[in-house]
């Protein structure tokens, strides 16, 4: 346990050094650091990491590399590039008088979509009415700088982890989440994992998976006045395979009495139709038409299984068709390749989050389940150690006027303060000014 003046020290140095923290946020979500171009974001996050002396690590991780574990996703096409430009902190120790952790976050950000819907353009952040909007500010710029926020408060106090603590920040979580991989080939491991993506100041305690798939479906161009045959169209093609894979949809809800703790929310599995390309000329029946879905899956399931399932579907609705079942579809894996995962085996440091959850906000956190995925699986799954989702409150996730919680977001860097001085342990160190 921390003594009372402690606890105080910390939570004070958190509330002054918190415009700083918002300076420093708002300078990354200036930085439109798109999945596959977040260098220049990652300038700004290693440049403050060095500021605060921790040892900072950054270096490029080949792709070809990475792919290789098997915890990567296959590259999104035209979004991966041939290197994950991976930042990473770290406070060492000769002696360690507590547990080591990996505090993680990503710096890329989703794309802003039609720029005239922000009520502020999406790069350029403003504080209204106690948020900060800006895409990324939620989701999870501020979170990654929460953590720097919380390991500054701790030297401001006159503290530093008595263990390991590295802080992570890695690119690509959006779409693959290959960072993160890249950072457990590098070597980094710990007792524990804390990710604060925006949960709400809920702690995650399961996550779904996810799988990106594309299908190229032909047609057989011909003049859309029909004086030559109308043809058959890629579009509608298309259109008829999405639906057939969406009507999966239920069927698999329907069994989720089998895959608790999922049985307990309405729809945990979601199969978007998230991007449509086709066609060639207005007057022309589309010769070609691209679609990508994003497929959850409960946590438990095979990849290799749910994906063999959709391509079945997709050669049933070709079969049934005249013109697909002589041209067929064709089914590519590309980005999201995640299993879902369950937080086990994790009692001692849940509890510690909840006791410093409640010693901040005056109450225990809930506990939440999500049907979206995070780098939390990468460690569950892959690295042997649990990883904890808990994060400020955002709205409009991946949407129009992106924000996050001001207040919100200055309780869990509190939060996050102290479960790092009670979970590594603390030594004494000369007072920083800050």
């Amino acid at each position: 346990m921390l003594d009372e003046h402690l606890i105080e020290k910390i939570c004070s140095a958190v509330e002054d050094g918190y415009d700083e923290q918002l300076r420093l946020t708002a300078e990354t979500i200036r930085v439109p650091s798109l999945s596959g171009r977040e260098s220049a974001a990652q300038d700004i996050v290693s440049a403050a990491m060095a500021d605060l002396g921790l040892e900072v690590d950054r270096w490029q991780a080949e792709l070809e590399s990475v792919l290789g574990h098997p915890g990567s996703s296959p590259p999104a096409q035209g979004i991966s590039g041939d290197r994950l430009d991976c930042v990473v902190g770290s406070v060492s120790t000769e002696r360690s008088e507590g547990r080591s952790l990996i505090l993680n976050g990503h710096i890329d950000v989703v794309p802003p979509g039609d720029i005239g819907r922000w009520s502020t353009p999406p790069y350029e952040p403003v504080e209204r009415d106690g948020w900060l909007y800006g895409r990324g500010s939620a989701d999870m710029k501020s979170g990654v700088i929460a953590c720097l926020g919380a390991y500054r408060a701790l030297l401001a106090a006159g503290v530093q982890p008595a263990s390991p603590l590295h802080i992570e920040s890695v690119a690509e979580e959006e779409c693959t989440g290959n960072g993160t991989v890249a950072c457990l080939m590098r070597g980094y491991q710990a007792d524990l994992a804390v990710i604060p993506e925006p949960s709400g100041e809920q702690i995650v305690r399961a996550q779904a998976g996810v799988l990106w798939l594309h299908v190229d479906v032909p047609g057989d161009p011909q003049h859309a006045s029909g004086s030559a045959g109308f043809g058959s169209s890629a579009v509608d093609n298309a259109l008829l395979i999405a639906d057939g894979i969406r009507a999966l949809q239920p069927e698999w809800n329907a069994l989720k009495g089998e895959h608790a703790p999922f049985d307990s929310i309405e729809n945990p599995i979601n199969i978007n139709l998230g991007m449509i390309s086709g066609g060639d000329w207005v007057s022309s029946v589309p010769s070609q038409c691209a679609i990508s879905l994003r497929v959850g899956l409960f946590p438990g399931w095979s990849l290799e299984d749910t994906v063999a399932q959709i391509r079945r579907r997709v050669e049933d609705i070709a079969e049934a068709n005249d013109f697909l079942a002589e041209h067929r579809p064709v089914l590519r894996e590309g980005g999201f390749k995640a299993r879902g995962y369950v937080v086990t085996d994790a009692e001692e440091p849940w509890n510690l989050l909840i006791d410093c959850h409640r010693a901040i906000a005056g109450a225990a956190p809930e506990e939440l389940l999500t049907p979206a995925t995070s780098d939390a699986r990468t460690f569950g799954l892959y690295g042997g150690f649990p990883a904890l989702v808990y994060g400020a409150r955002g709205r409009n996730i991946h949407s129009f006027d992106e924000a996050v919680d001001l207040d919100s977001l200055k309780r869990v860097t509190k939060v996050l303060a102290l479960f790092i001085a009670r979970w590594c342990g603390v030594r004494g160190i000369e007072r920083r000014q800050m």
